[in-house]
């Protein structure tokens, strides 16, 4: 077969009555394609293929990448080869914005893939719940939580079928969708996570969001929620300010994307995060960068009217080796390497924890023990105005050294 096809694994109409189990792993469903979307056993949540990284968004409303070995009932993938290329830039309705998309396409009469890239005012978005074989899609669907997100940069994956093809795949349009983290913290589900982000390079996810933990745990719906480590922002990818046995970010705490830029050689999102850290804090931005499709830089300045004592953490499954300097740390699983480095300021140092509560935080039992996952950190104490950047490079070469190809500029100036 060439390049020009969509492989279906399964009909829709399959899983629309309620088959929701097949032998299918998604190692053969990557031999078909890199791009898609689908379910997973048990329709236990959605799926996106995304450059041949699978993602699962769980009931929960949480992304995480997905075992290859999964099974899936229903997937329809492609080898993703973008013929052409659009951009809008003014704000449309959700109807408008399809509508536009439609008027894209040449032909109402043939498939097509659609990826888009951008900034979100706000996105509503789904996930099935994981339920037993045969029960109606459409009864699932009933109880289906869904989530809502405001001033988000992410990802919007999909397809457009034929009405004709509609016992195939779902006609019109059908989208599924990915993002970096700004949003609300009062949103339905929500961590303290303003800020965090994942990242995923050589086939391999460097930076993990460790997801949810036992929903029967003591309070984790109620007034305990903000106890628990996987709920709290220290057990993110983000900042934590002023660490104590309070929430680390403010839960009623919205951030917004403030810049925004797409590109090949170089695209960057910028959110403001002051009001997660509105006690300690004047200023929080975060800004992380994507240079040349491959590296990728996070830079975070604060500004406080006292000293602040700062934590700086990215969750990792990796084995990690710090360099003697404090300053350079290599990162290593499955045969690749990832190397980090701090950029500025020149005090700050790298050092290696358990994924585990910090002393002054709530330390309640039961909780995950996150025991596969450590996190690489950096700890600054006295701090009013500061710019901390580090730089993380793929399967970086012995000779090469970011630092001496990034400079360091302010986010306002990115």
């Amino acid at each position: 077969m060439n390049a020009d096809y969509i492989y279906f694994c399964s009909p829709i109409n399959a899983l629309v009555e309620g088959i929701y189990e097949e032998k299918i792993s998604f190692t053969d469903i990557k031999k078909q394609g890199d791009f898609g979307l689908g379910t997973f056993d048990h329709l236990d949540g959605e799926m996106v293929m995304l450059d041949g990284n699978i993602y699962q968004m769980t009931a929960d409303g949480k992304v995480n990448k997905a075992d290859e070995n999964t099974l899936t009932p229903f997937s329809c993938v492609t080898f993703y080869r973008p013929l052409t290329e659009e951009f809008l830039e003014e704000s449309l309705s959700y109807q408008a914005f399809l509508a536009w998309l439609e008027n894209l396409l040449p032909s109402r009469n043939i498939f097509y893939a659609l990826r888009i890239e951008g900034y979100f005012e706000h996105v509503k978005v789904r996930s099935v719940p994981k339920s037993e074989n045969y029960k109606p899609l459409v009864e699932v669907a009933q109880t289906q939580p869904e989530f809502e997100f405001s001033q988000i940069r992410g990802t919007l994956a999909g397809f457009y079928t034929p009405s004709y093809m509609s016992s195939i795949s779902v006609p019109g349009l059908h989208l599924h969708f990915v993002g970096f983290k700004a949003g609300n913290n009062k949103a339905n589900h929500s961590h303290l996570d303003l800020g965090s982000f994942v990242f995923d390079a050589a086939g391999v996810r460097w930076a993990v969001d460790l997801g949810a933990d036992d929903y029967n745990l003591p309070g984790y719906f109620g007034n305990q929620r903000w106890n628990y480590y996987r709920l709290r922002a220290e057990g993110q990818n983000t900042l934590v300010i002023n660490p104590g046995d309070q929430p680390d970010q403010d839960p009623a705490a919205a951030a917004q994307i403030v810049r925004f830029q797409p590109g090949t050689d170089r695209a960057f999102a910028v959110a403001d995060l002051s009001t997660a850290y509105r006690t300690s804090a004047r200023k929080v931005w975060r800004g992380i960068a994507l240079l040349d499709r491959a590296k990728v830089v996070v830079q975070d300045e604060i500004q406080a009217d006292k000293p602040v004592e700062l934590w700086w953490f990215m969750h990792t499954p990796a084995s990690v080796k710090i360099e003697d300097d404090g300053r350079t740390a290599t990162l290593q699983q499955v045969g690749k390497k990832l190397r980090a480095e701090i950029l500025s300021p020149t005090e700050a140092r790298f050092q290696l924890m358990d994924a585990q509560p910090l002393p002054a935080s709530p330390h309640p039992e039961r909780q995950a023990k996150n025991a596969n996952t450590r996190k690489l950190a950096i700890h600054m104490a006295g701090i009013r105005n500061s710019v901390l950047t580090v730089v993380l490079t793929p399967n970086p070469s012995m000779d090469e050294a970011s630092v001496q190809q990034v400079k360091v500029s302010t986010l306002s100036d990115w």
